[in-house]
């Protein structure tokens, strides 16, 4: 909520928008693991909505190579200041659950 109050502030202070997530690859789950893991991340994104660094702030392999494959796929509208299409940063939260039993393949 408060992260949506700071947004609302900052476009009608600022002409600000945020950007905003279009295209979306989902991570590969990694196969044989026993346990999930949580990746954050902090995406890049430039002026036309393309990722261009991604910095990892947390998470274990395999799964942070497969959030950091997955990001750099996304694309977004890019965030707008006064009109004007400017390069941002985004935050990346993914949870990656382990297989259960009757879904692990054979």
């Amino acid at each position: 909520m408060l992260f949506h109050l700071a947004e609302i502030l900052l476009a009608v202070t600022f002409g600000y928008q945020a950007p905003r997530l279009t295209t979306v690859t989902p991570p590969s789950v990694p196969r044989n693991v026993v346990i999930g893991n949580t990746v954050l991340a902090i995406a890049d994104v430039n002026a036309v909505g393309t990722v261009t660094q991604i910095r990892l702030l947390q998470g274990a392999e395999p799964f942070a190579g497969e959030a950091v494959k997955a990001i750099s796929q996304w694309h977004f509208d890019p965030a707008h200041s006064d009109r004007d299409a400017v390069a941002s940063e985004v935050s990346a939260l993914i949870m990656f659950r382990p297989h259960t039993p009757s879904a692990m393949p054979r």
